[in-house]
């Protein structure tokens, strides 16, 4: 129940077929209802395995209102904590991500393992007899699960199971890995994070705003390509859909819009995967995801088969195996910063001998014959540093 207009009300009335009362996203009593019957009940995603990889690493997360700490201890197991200490309720990790072996509470010092349990406190013969640290640890969420990879937590300590939850929504998932000759993610390149100053329900699976609110981007888009197909593809044409999945899931389908091929984006990447036993291997599975009736680019097949022709002794790798493909996706990272950092030296360089010779000109603007007022190749080429031209001692007097 809530008061709309001087009267109380129920929930259901304030929906109707084709249009909802506007106290849904305004009143304060039901977002509170809100916190406590879904996010503080239902399961809420909170991290992907990939942010915690080793022991000791954290990040932190929010569900609802609070502040939840993930942690991979040091015996491996990965835990979430509400992010508050138990002495005065102070919030005891600060970063939203590192490696540490113990949080401590920056009010009176007490301490905790990466494990949860309470490790130390300054001057414990003062809290008499009866005190005991091994009940006083990081308090841990009520259910902590994951599918995939993908952890999720409920404060609530009975309910559906997560993969009762997710529902049709683990479909997704997987044909999201699946798109990964390993089928699995990695989480590594941070986030771009904003306030939105509004109800969270308009934050949601709404493909109608895209020609308006991201305008600017589609005409840098435009601009840049070429190519307006972006904006056809959010017209009343569109083969666009957003599908309901039930459970309060949803999904923008965009299937018939943007349909990309398995290893067509790996493809463009052939010439750059190197010409090793593991990068044989990363185009080994990726025609046996062709082979599985997944349609992969033709070239990368044909480049696949000559690389992977190896004795019939060697041992076949499963699409689990990671080792050698993460040193291929690795390999694969370093060369094309090792290109961008040769470019960007490149630029500096030449920005450097530009201005060199212009302030060569400068000086010696008026002495035709003196050789360092023509900065020439000549003098450049008597530099100690690449694109430095040498300059008088100004300990002698010029003449």
């Amino acid at each position: 129940m809530t008061v709309v207009d001087g009267q109380e009300v129920g929930y259901s009335s304030l929906v109707e077929e084709g249009r909802v009362h506007s106290a849904v996203f305004t009143d304060e009593s039901i977002f509170e209802a809100e916190l406590e019957r879904i996010f503080y009940t239902y399961w809420v995603y909170l991290a992907h395995e990939s942010e915690v990889p080793e022991p000791g690493d954290y990040c932190t997360k929010s569900i609802g209102r609070h502040s939840v700490v993930v942690a991979r201890g040091t015996d491996g197991v990965v835990r979430a904590f509400f992010n508050r200490c138990r002495h005065r309720g102070t919030t005891v990790c600060r970063y939203e991500r590192g490696n540490a072996e113990f949080f401590r509470c920056p009010y009176h010092g007490w301490t905790y393992s990466n494990r949860g349990t309470l490790i130390g406190v300054p001057f414990p013969s003062r809290y008499g007899p009866e005190f005991d640290k091994q009940n006083l640890g990081l308090v841990e969420v009520a259910r902590l699960d994951h599918y995939r990879g993908f952890y999720f937590a409920s404060l609530a300590g009975d309910g559906p199971s997560l993969v009762e939850h997710l529902g049709r929504t683990a479909e997704y998932i997987d044909m999201f890995l699946q798109a990964s000759p390993m089928e699995q993610v990695e989480l590594r390149a941070g986030a771009a994070k904003s306030n939105f100053h509004g109800n969270w329900k308009f934050v949601g699976m709404d493909g109608y705003h895209v020609n308006f609110t991201h305008k600017t981007v589609q005409d840098l888009q435009t601009r840049r390509t070429g190519n307006a197909e972006s904006r056809k593809n959010n017209s009343d044409r569109a083969p666009n859909l957003t599908v309901d999945l039930g459970g309060g899931h949803c999904r923008l389908d965009l299937s018939l819009t943007d349909r990309v091929e398995i290893g067509k984006a790996t493809s463009s990447l052939i010439g750059e995967i190197p010409d090793t036993e593991a990068g044989h291997r990363y185009l080994a599975l990726m025609v046996e995801l062709g082979s599985r009736g997944v349609r992969a680019d033709p070239r990368l097949a044909r480049r696949a088969r000559a690389c992977v022709a190896e004795p019939a002794t060697h041992r076949q790798r499963g699409p689990r195996d990671q080792t050698d493909l993460q040193r291929v996706h690795r390999g694969l990272r370093l060369s094309r910063h090792a290109g961008r950092r040769a470019r960007r030296d490149q630029r500096a360089a030449a920005a450097r001998l530009r201005m060199v010779q212009r302030r060569g000109r400068l000086r010696h603007a008026g002495r035709p014959g003196d050789l360092r007022a023509q900065p020439g190749r000549a003098a450049v080429r008597q530099g100690t540093v690449a694109g430095a031209v040498p300059r008088p001692d100004p300990g002698r007097g010029a003449r």
